[in-house]
């Protein structure tokens, strides 16, 4: 039986860049190390897909155990299929056109099937049909006659009550007219696919939007290595399209960027950041914003880990809810610290909702990385523990002040933030020395399922951490305010 050219993933991969598929076959070495974060949406993925069979119960389990397997288990899937008495498939495999795929799930309606895609998404994307259309197209290839082409995902609305209601949590959506309209489009994607594989060499395809979208490529580090460190697609605050342009126009250097395209003033702090290699912002903003928000105020500083379960696991709660797994509070003028873990239930809801309150009571100011984190696990619990929190929490939002809306608000620039919020790349720019902190998935993993005490101890460090760098990073921009006249990096 022929070895398949293409999976699922690998048709996809070749839709996003076709040297990036090139290079997945050729040139796997080159990859790129996945990030915690992309491990984690994987897991997810495959766990609320193994979930979504309870929906549909009793089914034969087709998953190969290692790609050795491909072909055994496509056999298995055509005898099944032959079998009366079975009804449902689990992965079950399918070949055509060089292109191996694995399904969710197979249902028999009659004398044909119904065919099923799990996504732990709260949405249908555009891949995602573009996804089912290939398995669709295979599918049918293998002559296997299809009543229907649905994709499940999660209900964000739903609401978890005494037990796991699969109908209720889950979204089964036909998209089979979908499908069948991009038929001819996936066969002339599979050819192009195939084109690429046969190769001597790797397609001569620019870096573009397409390294980043739909999916980060995992070979942006072979294919950006020319690219200088302090590059104009190091510019965050210009459109994207923008910026490749005149990195293919041959202006690379932030020095060259066209003084007539900065438009707003976001985007001249950002130029002068890369120009000067320094910390840029704009200090009205910043004097302004010290000035009414923490002038004479004592400060405690927070730093809160939390979950988003796709699936809940609190009564009342929802899918991707915030909830609480640990906090650290540190008190600069009594350099006191507490650490408290939270148990993933109701009543790890309301300690966590008497902790905040009795916190509130005390404190003049709260510095946090993200307010918005923390007011959506506020509200999450309130949520899911119908507590009243008017009494409890009356002014909290007053008292907070966070790092990443003074980095937002008062336009805080400096080539060395990466594109998304990282408190400890922040924390390194303003602080003396490097800040090494845990990823935030890995404290959340280690939190789930750590229990040794010892090893606990050692993780709540992590976590303070976190909170000394919180304080670092205020202290820094509160001092840079009271001298802003005197500094002479700063822009405006």
């Amino acid at each position: 039986m022929t070895k398949h050219s293409l999976s699922k993933s690998t048709f996809i991969r070749g839709q996003q860049c076709q040297k990036s598929l090139y290079l997945h076959y050729k040139r796997p070495f080159l990859r790129d190390k996945l990030s915690a974060e992309q491990l984690a949406k994987f897991k997810r993925g495959t766990d609320v897909g193994v979930l979504a069979r309870d929906l549909f119960p009793g089914g034969q389990d087709m998953s190969p155990k290692s790609p050795s397997q491909y072909q055994k288990k496509r056999e298995e899937t055509a005898a099944a299929l032959s079998n009366p008495d079975i009804s449902i498939l689990y992965e079950a495999v399918f070949q055509y056109d060089d292109v191996l795929i694995m399904l969710d799930i197979l249902l028999r309606d009659g004398h044909q099937w119904k065919a099923i895609e799990v996504k732990s998404s709260r949405s249908i994307s555009a891949t995602y049909i573009k996804d089912a259309a290939l398995q669709f197209y295979v599918i049918r290839g293998c002559g296997i006659q299809l009543s229907d082409f649905s994709l499940i995902y999660v209900n964000e609305n739903y609401v978890l009550n005494d037990t796991l209601e699969l109908d209720k949590l889950f979204i089964q959506q036909s998209v089979l007219n979908e499908v069948v309209a991009q038929t001819e489009e996936i066969r002339h994607q599979i050819h192009l696919s195939k084109e690429s594989l046969q190769l001597t060499k790797s397609p001569d395809i620019n870096i573009g939007i397409h390294c980043q979208h739909p999916y980060p490529c995992d070979f942006i580090g072979h294919c950006w290595k020319n690219v200088p460190a302090k590059s104009v697609l190091s510019l965050k605050t210009f459109n994207k399209a923008l910026l490749f342009d005149l990195y293919h126009e041959g202006k690379t250097h932030i020095r060259e960027f066209p003084e007539e395209l900065v438009q707003t003033s976001s985007q001249k702090s950002e130029l002068e950041a890369f120009r000067k290699d320094s910390l840029t912002f704009d200090t009205a903003c910043l004097k302004t914003f010290f000035q009414k928000s923490t002038a004479s105020k004592k400060c405690h500083y927070l730093k809160l880990i939390v979950q988003q379960p796709a699936v809940p696991v609190i009564k009342g709660s929802r899918p991707y809810e915030m909830l609480p797994l640990a906090v650290s509070v540190l008190s600069h003028e009594s350099s006191k610290s507490e650490t408290i873990q939270f148990t993933q239930d109701l009543s790890g809801g309301l300690k966590f909702l008497d902790f905040i309150s009795d916190l509130n009571k005390e404190v003049e100011l709260l510095v946090t990385d993200d307010i918005n984190v923390l007011l959506q696990c506020i509200e999450g619990v309130v949520f899911y523990t119908k507590e009243d929190p008017s009494a409890a929490l009356q002014n909290l939002q007053n008292k907070l002040v966070g790092i990443r809306q003074i980095i937002e608000e008062c336009g805080v620039f400096h080539p060395d933030f990466s594109d998304g919020w990282n408190l400890s790349d922040v924390a390194s720019v303003v602080g003396a020395k490097k800040q090494f902190l845990k990823e935030n998935v890995f404290l959340v993993k280690d939190l789930l399922e750590e229990n040794d005490t010892e090893k606990l101890d050692q993780l709540f460090q992590r976590i303070v951490q976190y909170t000394k760098a919180i304080e670092l990073t205020f202290r820094y921009f509160q001092e840079t305010a009271k001298n802003v006249s005197s500094i002479n990096r700063i822009l405006f």
